[in-house]
Parts: C-alpha cells; sequence; structure tokens
C-alpha cells in the first residue's frame, strides 16, 4: 500500500515540476536569429538559383558502381497502379524460361 502511496506522491511532485517548468520557458522571450546575408554577387531583386542535380538517375548510379554486366529492362509493362500486381508473377515466369528453355538474358529481351 505505501508503495502505492509513494509512486503517487512522486508522480505528483514530476508532474508539478514539469508544469512550473514549462510555465518558465513559456514566459521567457528566446530571440531569433538574424536573417541570414545574401549571396554575393546577387542583386536585391534577383532571385537565388537552386543548384543543377545530376544528369544520373539513381538506378544508373546503381548500375555505375558495379564491375559486372548488368542487364535490365527499359520498357514499362505495367501501369504505376496499386492494383495491379503482375511483378512477381513476371518474374517466376522468367526465371523458369531462364532455366527450362535454356534461354539468356539477352534472348529474353
Amino acid at each position: 500500500m505505501w508503495r502505492y502511496l509513494g509512486g503517487a506522491a512522486s508522480m505528483l511532485v514530476l508532474m508539478g515540476i514539469g508544469f512550473f517548468l514549462v510555465r518558465e520557458m513559456a514566459a521567457s522571450e528566446v530571440p531569433l536569429p538574424p536573417a541570414p546575408a545574401e549571396a554575393a554577387g546577387s542583386g536585391a531583386g534577383t532571385p537565388l538559383k537552386a543548384p543543377a542535380a545530376d544528369e544520373a538517375t539513381k538506378e544508373e548510379k546503381r548500375f555505375n558502381r558495379t564491375d559486372k554486366e548488368v542487364i535490365h529492362n527499359n520498357v514499362k509493362y505495367q501501369e504505376p497502379d496499386g492494383d495491379i500486381k503482375t511483378c512477381g508473377s513476371h518474374c517466376a515466369h522468367r526465371i523458369y524460361r531462364l532455366i527450362h528453355n535454356n534461354m539468356t538474358l539477352k534472348n529474353y529481351y
């Protein structure tokens, strides 16, 4: 019984400390940092330009990191819709053809 009373008392003390800390933090004013200076060479009315992105896509970057020949398909056989789930059956069909019909990846595509 004393354990429950001690737990309840400590919970009330911690809640009271939290309440007073939050009130003190809300009452004090924190100054905002100064605005960043404009980039050198840009005028007052000229908008800043974003940096140019790399031309290679994520897939091309991934393929460029490997030292082996990577054969991949560029043709999209299905629409990117949430209801179409034929990718797994296509992969199973491709593996079946590669194993049982002695096809290479270049022959398959």
